[in-house]
């Protein structure tokens, strides 16, 4: 094996062609995936994390056409392909016009909805494990030939050949047609474009459906280069695409292009190189992160980069501290409710364990854990808008953070819960500092490639492994008999640490609702409300935005720690990178703007699978898809989640009681 000690220019580059071209043959589907999303983008601001989804539900689809009812090859392949132009046609023109005038973000989360429903229908349908793998393989697979000192297939040639014409092709297409150039006007300016004549429902139309089309084309590609049709990892390497569309500033078709070549070769370079090879799968989290701090570099602060045009907005609005105080008072009043709820819950969880059993302690220990965790993506989003998908990726640090100082030190429990808290705090500041010129979609995707890059790196390391000491390891194959992470002394039992837990996770929102009600809510109110005003009333936007990172990044990292004491041996596997996602969509679900949505966002994570599961004996796959029908339900009808919606509808149920009971009253009279 070579070794990494050779400079970059004294390289076994004859040693390396053959993984140079295996990489350009992954790469083309990374670009091919990249544009697709680059070109819907440009003509609807919608960046759709369903790409990958579409594309694996498709290759499903042909999988079983195929082995189950003889379908012949080729049309179930155009079934794949048609299936991922008709899913993304219909989200576009039912959809489509509903999202169309909100924050590019909120698009985003709209995809994620459908995301998550395919993704949950295809893990409920055909559910990944058993005693058979699933492979879909095209018929240009079996030509192969040797090309510099590398085995390829014809099916490998295609994928980089069709990602080369279909980026020379659609910027043709951009450049001279009529239909492209309504597109690009339409990316320019949507309200201008129709006031021009430009049917823009039809435009936008098109565009989901070139881009379905191309969805599925790489669906199709992608099963057959993959081992097995996974479709989980399928749905989720739409993360790579976005990488490469990320590199081209969702807007350059030919560096898009080129970016997916790259991550594709660096993934396939560093194989041969023992020390480095584990950690290639993180090459697409960072060069995405290394061209998103890039961009921030250039000022480019919102996925539209118009904010000198934001900014003289703002500051023509009514005074910036009137703003804030009237933005404090709405905050007071949801204080006031979510405390109440909170003392009430609180209540309930203590006197739960004396009449349940021990697995139903253990789900309810957990969700108070995933409670706090989703109180601090609530302090990022819902007090000072900036949206998080790194999450998970905290909790994982905070969980490795303190199994390793379980194992090295004889800290006790408190003190190991303020150690895991404060290094999840220092690395959650690093993260957000170069982060803070990102803002909307950019930091919600370096917030993701950043969680994307933990899980990668600690599943390489082995996380978290028995071994003595901080960076111990052990090499025995079952860890079961290895020491758990220790509890405390008061709380061994099961029963004893949920009632722990719970007074830590009680003080965990009891912090939180001092910083919302103090004077660092009222800066975020501010800043939330407009950034621009709250500079001019003397904010220090920096601080503050750094205090929520902080503060979030401190709360999870307490339930991190939690976390590993619940469950003893923690694993990699545990934190799977969707997870991110997942907390998302049961937190904007649950309210993303009280404390008591944070609870709801919790019991969706962990008590409904548990009764899905071990109380109905039903398949909690199927919770994804009400995860995303929910999201898609918040995102356009009721933005405050559970929390604000379930009052408001027993309020109104409660007025229509009275004023039926008053009319028979009438009508006795």
């Amino acid at each position: 094996m070579p070794s990494l000690g050779l400079t970059v220019f004294g390289l076994d580059w004859e040693f390396l062609k053959p993984y140079f071209v295996l990489g350009l043959a992954l790469g083309g589907v990374y670009a091919l995936s990249g544009v697709g999303l680059v070109v819907l983008y440009r003509a609807t601001g919608v960046v759709n994390v369903a790409f990958g989804a579409v594309g694996a539900a498709g290759a499903l689809i042909s999988y079983y056409l195929i082995e189950h009812t003889g379908t012949p090859d080729w049309l179930a392949f155009a079934a794949c392909v048609a299936f991922g132009g008709v899913v993304s046609l219909a989200y576009g023109v039912l959809f489509g016009p509903a999202f169309a005038a909100r924050d590019p973000l909120v698009k985003m989360m709209g995809t994620l909805g459908l995301a998550l429903v395919l993704l949950g229908l295809m893990a409920w349908r055909a559910p990944i494990g058993g005693a058979f793998a699933r492979f879909l393989t095209l018929p240009s697979s079996d030509h192969r030939f040797e090309l510099f000192g590398a085995v390829v297939n014809l099916t490998q040639v295609i994928a980089l050949a069709f990602a080369v014409a279909l980026t020379a092709g659609t910027t043709a297409f951009l450049r001279f047609t009529k239909l492209g150039t309504a597109m690009r006007a339409l990316a320019d300016d949507r309200e201008i474009t129709a006031t021009l004549g430009v049917p823009v429902r039809r435009v936008e139309a098109a565009a989901w459906l070139g881009s379905g089309l191309v969805c599925g084309a790489a669906g199709l590609l992608l099963a057959d280069l993959l081992t097995s049709l996974d479709y989980a990892a399928l749905t989720f390497l739409v993360i790579s695409a976005l990488a490469a569309a990320l590199i081209g500033s969702l807007r350059s078709l030919w560096v898009t292009l080129a970016g997916g070549l790259a991550i594709g070769v660096v993934q396939s370079v560093l194989t041969p190189y023992e020390s480095v090879a584990r950690y290639r799968a993180a090459t697409p989290f960072v060069l995405a992160i290394l061209a998103l701090l890039w961009l921030g570099r250039r000022r480019v602060v919102t996925i539209t980069g118009r904010l000198g045009e934001r900014v003289g907005e703002a500051r023509a609005r009514a005074a910036p501290d009137a703003s804030a105080r009237r933005t404090a008072g709405v905050e007071r009043g949801l204080i006031v409710r979510s405390s109440a709820i909170a003392a009430f819950l609180l209540v309930v969880l203590f006197v739960l364990p004396s009449s349940l059993g021990a697995d139903w302690v253990s789900t309810f220990t957990s969700v108070a854990i995933y409670s706090v965790v989703a109180v601090g993506l609530g302090i990022l989003y819902g007090r000072v808008g900036l949206i998080s998908l790194g999450q998970i990726g905290l909790l994982v640090i905070g969980t490795w953070a303190a199994t390793r100082l379980s194992y090295a030190t004889g800290l006790p429990f408190p003190l190991l819960l303020l150690a895991a808290g404060a290094i999840t705090c220092v690395i959650g500041i690093l993260v957000g500092l170069p982060a803070l010129r990102l803002s909307g979609l950019y930091l919600a995707l370096v917030t993701l490639m950043f969680a994307g890059a933990v899980t990668v790196v600690l599943r390489a390391i082995d996380f978290p492994n028995g071994g003595g000491g901080f960076f111990g390891r052990t090499t025995a194959v079952d860890l079961s008999g290895l020491e758990p992470v220790r509890r405390p002394s008061l709380a061994e039992g099961d029963t004893a640490y949920y009632r722990y837990v719970v007074v830590v996770c009680a003080l965990m929102f009891l912090l939180a609702l001092l910083h919302v009600a103090g004077k660092p809510g009222r800066a975020w109110a501010s800043i939330r409300e407009s950034e621009p005003a709250a500079l001019a009333a003397g904010v220090n936007v920096t601080l503050y935005k750094l205090w929520a990172f902080g503060l979030a990044s401190f709360v999870t990292g307490v339930a991190g720690c939690l976390l590993a004491a619940q469950v003893g041996q923690p694993t990699a596997q545990s934190f799977p990178t969707q997870d991110s996602l997942t907390l998302l969509a049961t937190v904007l679900i649950g309210g993303i703007y009280s404390l008591w949505g944070a609870v709801i966002a919790g019991c969706f994570i962990q008590l409904v699978p548990f009764v899905f599961q071990a109380q109905w004996g039903l398949n909690t796959n199927f919770l994804l898809v009400v995860f995303g029908v929910g999201l898609v339900q918040v995102l356009l009808t009721a933005p405050g989640g559970l929390a604000q919606q379930v009052p408001k509808d027993l309020g109104n149920l409660g007025r229509l009681v009275v004023r039926a009971f008053g009319g028979i009253s009438r009508r006795a009279a």
